[in-house]
């Protein structure tokens, strides 16, 4: 039987996997093939349960004991005749971006420079990106009468008006439009300004921004043209593209960095729609691309609209979508990331953390937007970058013969004592002390295409800048039953 064995670096704290792994040797090559590393073979090792030669890796016999080494699988028999460098699993984070209007001002300024260093970084370099943002909108222009919008059924020319109100003065949805619902109980729908030197939105006409200098007067935008039929925020097909398809940087980086200074904070925060438009289009991208890992980052100042939804409780949809993302196959976790001041009450910070929980991320990252705000995203983008790394690896192939699934073992070098990672089936089988791996699939039912280590593993992984992980063929391998 012809054995071989890839190794791979092994994942690394937070946004050092991405700078420390030598891109000459791990990259985003879509030939899905494993390359020999300088050529290498090894030593002529025996079976398992054969003679021990001095590397402790291989099959361990039924009635193996620790050895003197003090690894608790004992030492092993090398039985690997190839070296291969195997491929990590490719990461796509999407950014779905909230651009209500509450994001007007310095927060949004804050949080552009955020997102363009981000995609513009070294350390992302490699990663596929994504974005969306939300509310999207049509493109308005302005007008007298309906006669200057085209005219006909379809288009029609309004004032702009948005409903504001003790309880919605953050999040003021649009109003008095064909394609605007009425305004919430408590609210009223008022003409909409703009500050000309600050470019901030405003309502009290005539009186100086709080944004700008005395001169900076509040003035009436006046009318513009609006399609009838042209459902966008409140539609959840409105989110089936995104504002930029994924790509890897540093490639997309140029087509990422348009969008985020062309875009400018308006509407309300019909978040439902977009996350339920947007991930139904990721789930489609993920199952189209199988050897990839797809994550969503939803990041918002305000809690869901309900934007004319059906649902009733659009927090609760929004949760509801993430779970069962998470829960799918493929799986698509979500990270959340929230902006709220310390007298915005708890209403957003729960929230965030209940889309992240939902999501199978465990705790949401609430940014107070005093102070420099920009460092704050890029330190959460940074984190989210590192921890959605994948403890992945891609399987590759022997150059002869067929891959016997009962015959693979993974080990791992990096700390003392080096060992093998036991197999345990499958992700609830995961050890809470050992870890483990587990493949994608079960091969009695598919053939696996990835190896899945354990969140006790993987931590393991990035605790140790240095570790290598092999993935060996040919011998029997270690078993947490």
């Amino acid at each position: 039987m012809h054995r071989s064995f890839a190794t791979v670096p092994a994942l690394v704290a937070g946004a050092l996997a991405l700078a420390c792994q030598n891109p000459a040797l791990i990259s985003r090559a879509s030939d899905g093939g494993s390359k020999p590393v300088n050529g290498e073979t090894g030593g002529s090792g025996g079976e398992a349960g054969g003679g021990l030669p001095p590397s402790g890796f291989g099959g361990l016999p039924d009635s193996g004991t620790a050895g003197s080494s003090g690894n608790p699988f004992g030492d092993r028999p090398k039985c690997a005749d190839d070296k291969y460098m195997a491929e990590r699993v490719p990461l796509d984070l999407v950014l779905l971006v909230d651009r209500s209007m509450s994001m007007q001002g310095t927060k949004w300024d804050m949080t552009t420079k955020a997102l363009t260093s981000f995609v513009s970084d070294v350390r992302s370099a490699g990663l596929g990106v994504g974005l969306q943002f939300f509310p999207v909108s049509p493109i308005e222009h302005a007008c007298r009468a309906d006669s200057d919008c085209g005219g006909g059924l379809n288009s029609a020319c309004v004032e702009r008006k948005v409903c504001i109100g003790t309880k919605w003065m953050r999040i003021p949805p649009s109003c008095g439009g064909p394609r605007d619902a009425a305004c919430p109980a408590g609210t009223m729908c008022v003409p909409l300004g703009q500050c000309p030197l600050s470019s901030t939105y405003c309502t009290a006409f005539g009186k100086p921004c709080p944004d700008g200098p005395m001169t900076d007067l509040c003035t009436p935008i006046g009318k513009v043209c609006q399609d009838a039929d042209f459902s966008e925020s409140c539609s959840a097909d409105s989110y089936g593209q995104l504002n930029v398809r994924i790509g890897p940087l540093p490639l997309a980086q140029p087509a990422l960095v348009a969008i985020i200074t062309a875009t400018r904070p308006d509407g309300g925060t019909p978040m439902a729609q977009a996350v339920e438009g947007t991930m139904a289009f990721l789930q489609g991208y993920a199952k189209a691309n199988p050897t990839h890992r797809v994550v969503l980052i939803l990041a918002t100042d305000g809690v869901p609209s309900h934007c004319g939804t059906a649902s009733n409780d659009p927090e609760g949809f929004v949760a509801m979508r993430l779970q069962a993302a998470r829960a799918a196959t493929p799986s698509i976790p979500t990270y959340a990331i929230g902006v709220f001041a310390p007298n915005e009450g708890m209403d957003g910070p729960n929230a965030v953390n209940r889309f992240a929980m939902a999501g199978g991320t465990n705790t949401g990252f609430v940014l107070d937007p005093t102070g420099d705000l920009t460092a704050k995203l890029l330190g959460a983008l940074d984190t989210i970058r590192g921890a959605a790394l994948p403890c992945e690896f891609k399987i590759p192939q022997p150059k002869s013969g067929m891959l016997d699934f009962e015959l693979v073992n993974v080990h791992f070098t990096g700390d003392a004592p080096d060992r093998n990672i036991p197999y345990v089936g499958s992700a609830a089988k995961c050890d809470p002390m050992l870890g483990g791996w587990y493949y994608d699939v079960d091969p009695a039912t598919a053939m696996p295409t990835r190896v899945v280590v354990c969140d006790k593993t993987c931590s393991r992984f990035k605790a140790a800048p240095t570790g290598q992980v092999e993935i060996g063929f040919g011998c029997k391998r270690e078993v947490i039953k």
